[in-house]
């Protein structure tokens, strides 16, 4: 039995449902993916076992349950281990390091300008051990289909609510977006996936002084659109060709299995990029 076997059976017997899951290592390292991509996976954490981050702690440069936390020691001893073993000590550090990097990567003024004219984060300082495990400590995904993500965030910001939405859906995203804007926050809309049209408070818009702007490229100019490509060929290439930013891939499919990689995309269980590998394979003649 592998160690992370050992730690399912254990987080089993805590009270976790771990179903279909599977370690393994994906284009950014390792990670959890499904036994069965078919089907989907099923994990959930009981309550024993989530502890507030405030009483989580540092201890010998690794994240550690604090003394304060409500919990039993069966419990503590699982989270350490999950902590040191594969969450901070299997990745999870170097990976809020790389994002540090990737921020890093732009140039100073930009970075100035979102940290301090825009409020758009902690990620464009400087990176110090505490600011990392900080941002580590404080990641959270929402998961769309079964949590109200406008009631999560206002928790995450304690009410605040946060200063710049990139919107991709519009329809009835849109009055929840307003939910989870601060004061004098801001909505750019760049598609409309999830409908054209929406039913907005406008009083809660001017009331918070909010901004919503729309934008696409579709009816520019082909000189405009050969202006963005040859800014981004000249500030943006350079630092992919370096390593220095990378896109986030999570699975390459054979030309040859295009029907699997739509079935993939079709079943959301995936996070990130999906590519067609369209380099032709030993012993294939391409077409000319």
């Amino acid at each position: 039995m592998t160690a992370w076997d050992e730690l399912l059976d254990e987080f089993r017997a805590l009270g976790g449902t771990a179903d279909n899951i599977r370690l393994g290592h994906g284009e950014f390292g390792r990670g959890i993916f499904p036994i069965d991509q078919a089907k989907p996976i099923a994990v959930r954490i009981p309550d024993n076992l989530l502890i507030d981050v405030n009483d989580m702690v540092v201890a010998g440069g690794v994240p550690r349950v604090g003394p304060g936390a409500k919990a039993g020691e069966r419990e503590k001893a699982w989270l350490d281990r999950y902590q040191a073993e594969f969450a901070w000590g299997g990745g999870g550090a170097d990976e809020i390091r790389r994002m540090f990097e990737m921020a890093g990567a732009l140039p100073a003024e930009l970075r100035r300008g979102l940290l301090t004219q825009y409020n758009c984060g902690l990620w464009f300082k400087e990176p110090t051990e505490e600011l990392i495990a900080n941002r580590f400590f404080n990641a959270r995904g929402i998961n769309y289909r079964n949590e109200d993500f406008a009631a999560v965030i206002k928790d995450l910001t304690k009410g605040r609510g946060v200063d710049v939405v990139l919107d991709m859906v519009a329809g009835d995203y849109v009055p929840r977006e307003i939910e989870c804007m601060a004061d004098d926050g801001r909505i750019a809309i760049i598609a409309v996936l999830g409908g054209a049209t929406a039913n907005i408070n406008l009083a809660t818009v001017l009331r918070r002084r909010l901004t919503i702007t729309g934008s696409t490229l579709r009816p520019r100019s082909v000189e405009f659109k050969a202006a963005i490509a040859q800014r981004l060929r000249e500030k943006v290439w350079p630092l992919i060709e370096a390593g220095r930013v990378k896109p986030m891939l999570f699975r390459r499919f054979p030309l040859a299995d295009a029907a699997a990689a739509h079935a993939l995309m079709e079943s959301s269980q995936h996070v990130g990029k999906i590519v067609l590998d369209v380099t032709p394979q030993a012993g294939e003649v391409p077409n000319r």
